[in-house]
C-alpha cells in the first residue's frame, strides 16, 4: 500500500511538473505577455534596489554571499557533489543507488544544456561578462534543485539525530534558494528561467525515479526467478 502510495505522489508530481515545463516552454518560444511582464517587474525591482551588482567581494555583506552561492552553486560544483554522494553509496556496495546519483545529476545537466541551445533566449541585457550563454532554463536552479532533493530525501533521513537533521534541512534550503536569489540579483536570468530550472529539476528527478524503481524491480524479479 505504502509504494502504491509512494508511486502514485511520483506521477501525480511527474504530472505536474511536465504540464508547467511545458507552459514555460511555450511561453519562451511565443514570449506571453502576462509572464514577459511578471519576468520584467522582477527583474526591474531587483535592478532599482541592487543596481548592478558584481561578483565580486567588494559590495558589501550580502553581495559577498551571494558570489559565493553563485560561484560554487554552479552545474559544476553540484555534479561534484553528486559524485562524491555517489561515490559514497558505491563504497556502502549500494551501487545501483550510487549509479542512479551520479547519472541523474550528469544526464540532468546535459538536458539543460540541450535546451538552451535548442530554445536560444537571450540572457537579460546587463548580465554579467561571466555568465556566457543562453539563458533558459538557469544551470544553476536545475542542477542545485536535483542536488537538494537528494540530499533532502534520500542522504539526510539516514540521519538518526533529529534536530542535526532539522538544522541541517533548513541550511541546505537556505542554501538552494539563496542561489536562486543569486541569479536575479546578478542580472543572470530573468525570474521565469530559475522557475525553468527548479521545474526541469524536480521532472528529471521524478522521471529518474521511476526508471530506477523500473530497474530495481527487473533485478528482484530475476532473482525470484533465479
Amino acid at each position: 500500500m505504502r509504494r502504491q502510495m509512494l508511486a502514485l505522489k511520483t506521477r501525480s508530481i511527474l504530472t505536474i511538473t511536465t504540464i508547467i515545463m511545458i507552459g514555460l516552454i511555450t511561453f519562451v518560444l511565443f514570449q506571453f505577455t502576462l509572464l514577459k511582464e511578471l519576468d520584467n517587474i522582477i527583474f526591474n525591482w531587483f535592478k532599482s534596489n541592487f543596481g548592478n551588482p558584481q561578483l565580486n567581494f567588494q559590495g558589501g555583506l550580502l553581495n559577498d554571499y551571494l558570489t559565493v552561492v553563485a560561484k560554487y552553486g554552479d552545474v559544476a560544483t553540484c555534479l561534484f557533489v553528486a559524485i562524491i554522494i555517489g561515490i559514497i553509496l558505491l563504497s556502502k556496495k549500494s551501487y545501483l543507488l550510487g549509479m542512479w546519483v551520479i547519472l541523474t545529476v550528469g544526464s540532468g545537466g546535459i538536458a539543460g544544456i540541450i535546451m538552451k541551445k535548442i530554445l536560444h533566449r537571450d540572457r537579460p541585457y546587463d548580465h554579467l561578462i561571466q555568465d556566457s550563454g543562453f539563458s533558459f532554463p538557469s544551470g544553476h536552479a536545475l542542477s542545485s534543485t536535483m542536488v537538494i532533493m537528494i540530499l533532502l530525501f534520500l542522504i539526510l533521513p539516514q540521519l538518526t539525530q533529529y534536530v542535526l537533521r532539522i538544522i541541517l534541512q533548513i541550511v541546505i534550503v537556505v542554501i538552494w534558494l539563496s542561489i536562486l536569489v543569486s541569479r536575479l540579483y546578478f542580472h543572470a536570468h530573468y525570474f521565469t528561467d530559475v522557475l525553468g530550472g527548479v521545474t526541469l529539476g524536480v521532472l528529471w528527478i521524478m522521471i529518474s525515479i521511476h526508471i530506477y524503481r523500473v530497474i530495481l524491480n527487473f533485478k528482484l524479479d530475476s532473482r525470484k526467478m533465479s
